[in-house]
């Protein structure tokens, strides 16, 4: 069973958090501030994404039972709490002091992780949790296709050569800096013309998006991709903005600790 890790699906969303960030910024948030307005997108990526179980139409897929739902629901919220207490204080601290929770997050973040899976998979059957190792996949590649394809296991299945490897990196590092430039350009754009600009650069962010996708697939021969088709499993429609985690107030400002 290929299986395809629950932090590498929160990374793959990283490349769509930079729409958030354009959202923050376009309600008068500068991308050194802080606070809960403007702090969502910095919030959502400390913090990570939802499990994709926790999606109500992704338990239907699955066909959860009532039994099942609760224990999901329970274990979800004993995850949460294991990494709540760990930022307190955040504004209080030096900035050696949050290199140092950083890193201790991260550390944290890792065994919860960890523990969440194994939790999971005591939880599930093998039948449901290889249509969630097939949802998931479908997940990353919608929000970065050039990373999901070049996971271990999915590089492996499909055959990649070195020279395929190289070039999905180097189309996820080309689009990660457009999306960087895309975002930082409204730096310079007054107050009062946010709101319009933004529109502008959210369809620029989501032509980046696309093509950053059609590069990815092009790298693939007419054979992986069939092999792909395969590893997908049946289509499934995951809306994004599901697994976004509610912020809250106590945040690290940056960084991502998945």
């Amino acid at each position: 069973m290929l299986r395809l890790p629950l932090t590498l699906v929160s990374a793959g969303l990283g490349l769509l958090m930079a729409a958030s960030l354009v959202l923050a910024q376009a309600d008068g948030q500068q991308p050194g501030e802080r606070g809960p307005k403007g702090g969502r997108a910095r919030q959502e990526r400390a913090l990570g994404q939802l499990p994709l179980i926790a999606v109500e139409p992704v338990q239907k897929e699955l066909k959860l039972s009532d039994e099942q739902k609760e224990k999901v629901k329970s274990l979800i919220e004993e995850s949460s709490e294991a990494m709540r207490g760990h930022v307190a204080g955040w504004r209080d601290m030096s900035e050696e002091e949050r290199k140092a929770k950083v890193a201790e997050l991260r550390k944290k973040a890792a065994e919860n992780v960890q523990k969440f899976e194994k939790g999971l998979a005591e939880i599930l059957t093998p039948e449901q949790r290889e249509r969630l190792h097939q949802l998931r996949l479908q997940l990353t590649l919608k929000s970065d296709a050039a990373m999901a394809l070049n996971a271990g296991d999915i590089a492996k299945a499909l055959g990649l050569s070195q020279e395929q490897r190289e070039k999905l990196k180097g189309i996820r590092e080309a689009t990660q800096k457009e999306l960087q430039e895309t975002v930082g350009a409204l730096r310079d754009v007054p107050p009062e013309e946010r709101r319009e600009k933004f529109r502008e650069i959210s369809q620029k962010l989501g032509k980046l998006h696309e093509q950053a996708t059609e590069k990815a697939m092009q790298v693939l021969t007419p054979e992986q991709q069939q092999k792909l088709e395969k590893l997908k499993g049946k289509k499934f429609e995951i809306d994004l903005s599901a697994l976004r985690r509610p912020p809250r107030e106590e945040t690290p400002p940056a960084g991502r600790i998945d």
